[in-house]
């Protein structure tokens, strides 16, 4: 059985407000995630991404966003559950194209992978070619199904593999239109005290700032 806590964006800066519960000092050891079964989630054999929850590769920050746990990688973050990690990649990307006006899929790209640190070029394209978005042609991350399908894209691009379902994809990305956080308070509180989740469904998850990079693990 699964629990939700959906957050009203007007109630919450999704990505600005620090999580308030006291972090274990001790990073999680529990494998929630990876189709039920714990395959990418915590496996040191998975890509960096997806075994963090993390499949946007977002950069660590001086704060924790709502659904972010402490975790071993001191780069990037690391979220309770795949479902938490799509939607604070959906926001992002919103942002940028809200707040700092990327409003092609080039300029979307330079900035999540900028070229001192990637081929931006190559990592346009290939996001172009996956959802027939020109390399130059507009986006708009008010439209959930484009959303997905780029978030899809990057993800396949930062970790050699797409895992997730369309309805996963579909789900962070509307999650991150209408500013709700699908992250299930108490993964969240069993993992920040370095507990795994019990016997009650809680250890059947599904598959899963500013300053962000492409990681080549």
């Amino acid at each position: 059985m699964k629990f939700f806590l959906l957050i009203p964006a007007a109630l919450l800066a999704v990505s600005l407000v620090p999580f308030s519960a006291q972090a274990s000092a001790s990073a999680p050891t529990c494998q929630t995630g990876g189709n039920g079964t714990g395959q990418y989630f915590g496996n040191p054999n998975a890509p960096r991404g997806l075994r963090n929850n993390n499949p946007g590769n977002i950069r660590l920050t001086s704060g924790m966003w709502r659904g972010e746990i402490p975790g071993t990688d001191r780069a990037f973050k690391t979220f309770a559950t795949p479902e938490a990690g799509l939607m604070q990649m959906g926001d992002l990307l919103r942002r940028y194209q809200s707040r700092y006006g990327r409003n092609t899929l080039y300029e979307v790209i330079h900035r999540w992978a900028p070229p001192s640190e990637n081929n931006t070029a190559a990592y346009a394209q290939f996001v172009s070619q996956r959802t027939g978005i020109p390399v130059n042609g507009a986006i708009n991350f008010n439209d959930p199904h484009q959303l997905a399908s780029f978030m899809g894209a990057m993800i396949h691009k930062e970790n050699g593999r797409q895992p997730y379902t369309a309805q996963q994809l579909a789900a962070g990305a509307q999650a991150a239109i209408n500013g709700e956080v699908p992250v299930d308070p108490n993964v969240v509180a069993a993992l920040q005290n370095g507990q795994c989740p019990g016997q009650d469904g809680l250890g059947g998850e599904s598959d899963a700032n500013f300053a962000e990079t492409m990681n080549w693990d």
